[in-house]
């Protein structure tokens, strides 16, 4: 099996770390790109465990400076642009480097757009989050058609958690751009780490054709229109509710109950026993259920704290109009494109690879050998599987099987402070194992390392 030295491993790993953080103001929107702003950034990192020490975040930015990161968009994705700005055999950094890392969840204060509407509506759902990866496409289109970023030149991926996920279809994407023609930036490598894996496609559609198609519906209500191919029964009631929603005459509540009355002829019943619809008043129905789920965790948002009971912070408020997750064309697009899509969530190991997807040489997915990595064995894996050991620390979130199987939400608790997630997902362990087991090898000859990584990485 083909791998990466431990210390590539570990410098992604901390990239990835870097990501995490809010290193471009979303509200000013000043970027921290070096020096003692980047520091700064990256102690108060992603506000709750992913931080740097002082001492990891100066080391850091002597390192690496931050080209761009795009903040949170409507969906809640975000990537990191990273230059290296030496050249260090004994750390494995070379000047000029580029490496572009993905956001993983942000299961606090991004809970509506990354738990709920993405990891469980879209990717637990469909095998696919259409939307985070939708915007990560437009904003590698600019980045690629910009010598200064990435235009013409050799860079890497990395991914965490969700941002696995993203980091994979990434891949795949750029595998399927291959048979267009000559790319506009060269994929050198993807790191994943307990990375989401990724559903399918189904056969007479790509990766690509189902995001073209999702992008457009999500953005054009005619052609949204049109892909729905509603009955001449629907019609009306789809502009009504369409219309009512836009000029909030309407909840996504009221919608849903004018929709099963247009159906059901008799008001005493519906709220009881929801009357069966035909398959384009069923899809409009789903999409209401969507979003009113997403309102309601909105409300639940509320009610929690840091510390439990009232006590702590509260998770950021993310303004509904700030959610693109929550529109209603939107939530139709998810709902089109995954009619040519499957997911695919297991429990325990990694399920075998599905004849559709091709491995790719490129990718090594980083996972944390502990059993119940829920997160990380999920839906299909296309990289080398590629196990470290860590720390044992407590399963306190990560291995709730039961709420994980019923939904990706359920991870964020009243008290989500006193935990992070444990042994199974945690990036912090997998960067404080790495770091052990690179000091480890620094002590080795270098012409033994090789032989020696081996023994270290499944000992530490």
């Amino acid at each position: 099996m083909t791998t990466l030295a431990v210390s590539a491993y570990l410098n992604y790993a901390n990239l990835q770390m870097a990501a995490e953080a809010f290193i471009r103001n979303e509200k000013t929107g000043i970027l921290a790109a070096s020096g003692q702003q980047l520091i700064d950034a990256l102690i108060e990192g992603n506000k709750h465990a992913s931080v740097f020490t002082e001492i990891a975040a100066t080391e850091f930015a002597k390192q690496w400076e931050v080209v761009d990161q795009r903040s949170n968009t409507g969906t809640g994705f975000s990537g990191t642009l990273f230059r290296s700005k030496i050249t260090d055999p004994s750390k494995g950094l070379v000047a000029g480097e580029l490496v572009v890392s993905f956001r993983s969840t942000e299961f606090v204060d991004d809970h509506i757009r990354d738990n709920v509407a993405t990891n469980t509506q879209e990717i637990f759902a469909k095998g696919w989050a259409f939307g985070q990866i939708a915007d990560m496409e437009d904003w590698y289109k600019e980045l690629a058609s910009d010598p200064t970023r990435l235009g013409g030149q050799t860079f890497s991926v990395t991914g965490y958690s969700l941002g696995g996920h993203l980091a994979t279809a990434f891949n795949l994407l750029r595998r399927e751009e291959l048979s267009q023609g000559p790319p506009t930036a060269s994929l050198q490598q993807v790191v994943t780490f307990n990375g989401a894996g990724v559903g399918i496609v189904k056969p007479g559609h790509s990766l690509t054709s189902v995001l073209a198609d999702f992008n457009t519906q999500r953005r054009d209500p005619a052609a949204l229109k049109a892909a729905l191919n509603l009955s001449d029964r629907l019609q009306p009631i789809y502009q009504q509710i369409s219309q009512n929603l836009a000029n909030g005459t309407w909840t996504a509540s009221t919608a849903r109950r004018e929709l099963n009355l247009a159906y059901a002829g008799n008001e005493a019943d519906i709220d009881t026993t929801p009357p069966s619809l035909p398959a384009d008043a069923a899809r409009l129905r789903s999409a209401l259920d969507d979003i009113i789920a997403q309102q309601k965790q909105a409300t639940y948002l509320t009610t929690i704290s840091s510390e439990g009971k009232g006590k702590g912070k509260r998770p950021q408020e993310v303004l509904a109009s700030a959610i693109q997750t929550q529109s209603l064309d939107y939530r139709l697009a998810v709902l089109l494109a995954g009619e040519h899509t499957k997911g695919k969530i297991t429990i325990g190991d990694k399920p075998e690879p599905h004849a559709s997807l091709t491995p790719l040489a490129n990718q090594y997915d980083v996972v944390a050998d502990t059993p119940w990595s829920l997160v990380a064995n999920s839906q299909y894996h296309v990289g080398t599987d590629v196990r470290i050991a860590i720390e044992d620390q407590p399963n306190v979130r990560g291995g709730v099987v039961r709420d994980v199987l019923t939904s990706f939400g359920k991870m964020l608790v009243d008290g989500y402070g006193r935990s992070d997630f444990g042994d199974d997902h945690s990036l912090v362990l997998i960067v404080d194992s790495l770091s052990v087991q690179n000091t480890l090898l620094n002590l080795v000859p270098i012409g033994q390392r090789s032989t020696a990584q081996g023994l270290v990485s499944g000992r530490t």
